[in-house]
């Protein structure tokens, strides 16, 4: 059996440690995916039970559809250091990986199987990234299959993701229930309260889930764009410069007004700054919501009603647009 232990440090003991590690990660802005206490908290647990420290479960730790996803490196990693296990890369290139996969046995190694990964594979997988990072993508894949195939211990019992693997995962909703957390509140389905004689008016219990319905408030809007950003690509030049064009057209060309929502958004009042870049997985899910098109550079009219939303709460607490990751605690993913 392996002999990895457990990841420990002196940083976490309790609860409240954790607790205390995920304001903080929270609080750096340095984790677009994370916009919560309680997300960066089940993000640092979900690395430790692999073996993982809190920086680098924040950085190789994924939460989609309510499974863990981890980058290709973090399982390599695992593999890696497990003395039972090790890997060799068979074949590369932009059509093809193979990688082998070894087991120690009474001291000898012994090729225990093969996971191949092709990009017909991808294509009819929907993998994304295919034109612009063909191998990285294609070594993620080979890999994470043959962990799941070989040596599925050395997750510690999680079943081996990578993120692009997660977009043909159906999320089980047949007992879903949505909690925000600093109130309590559960979104359910509107119900018809029924009334009758000498009986006191009785509430449903809470369910299932719903869709909340557009407009989103703001702190919602951005617990949606960044679940949205974990499937997007990169935006283009030219779709930095649409998004520009309609903001700017939105705001009658108040462009302070343009960059407070950019900063509120993107953590960053520029779009394609090589001093501050913003991420471009989250600027593609701004685009996707914004919709940007005709010759007025119109947009999404729910993302209109949207932008209405944050302006007044920008207006409210101007502090806000300058420190978007101070908001409020969003839904857990």
């Amino acid at each position: 059996m392996s002999d990895i232990q457990i990841y420990k440090d002196s940083i976490i003991n309790s609860y409240e440690d954790l607790q205390n590690v995920g304001k903080a990660l929270v609080a750096s802005g340095y984790f677009d995916d994370v916009r919560s206490i309680s997300q960066a908290m089940v993000k640092v647990m979900a690395g430790r039970e692999i073996g993982l420290g809190p920086f680098a479960s924040m950085r190789g730790v994924y939460v989609i559809k309510g499974n863990p996803a981890y980058e290709a490196n973090v399982m390599a990693s695992m593999v890696k250091k497990n003395p039972l296990y090790d890997y060799r890369v068979v074949h590369l290139d932009d059509k093809v990986c193979e990688i082998a996969f070894y087991q120690r046995v009474d001291g000898k190694w012994e090729d225990i199987g093969r996971s191949k990964f092709t990009i017909e594979d991808a294509q009819r997988a929907g993998t994304q990234n295919l034109t612009r990072f063909p191998r990285n993508m294609l070594f993620a894949r080979a890999l994470s299959n043959g962990v799941k195939w070989f040596c599925p211990d050395v997750m510690m019992g999680q079943t081996a993701y990578v993120p692009e693997e997660m977009e043909g995962l159906e999320e089980d909703k047949s007992n879903y229930v949505e909690v925000v957390p600093e109130n309590n509140v559960v979104y359910v389905e509107e119900q018809t309260q029924q009334h009758t004689d000498n009986v006191a008016e009785v509430k449903p219990e809470p369910t299932a889930t719903t869709r909340k319905s557009r407009p989103l408030s703001p702190q919602d809007l951005l617990d949606m764009l960044h679940r949205k950003a974990l499937k997007c690509k990169p935006t283009t030049f030219d779709q930095d410069e649409e998004i520009r064009f309609a903001l700017s057209s939105y705001f009658d060309r108040d462009e302070n007004k343009r960059r407070a929502l950019q900063t509120f958004l993107l953590g960053t009042p520029h779009l394609n700054s090589k001093a501050q870049p913003a991420d471009g997985r989250l600027k593609m899910a701004v685009y996707e919501w914004l919709k940007p098109g005709g010759d007025n550079h119109t947009i999404d009219k729910d993302a209109a009603a949207e932008i209405d939303q944050i302006m007044v709460y920008l207006s409210q607490s101007p502090q806000q647009s300058e420190a978007p990751s101070a908001l409020p605690p969003t839904l857990p993913l």
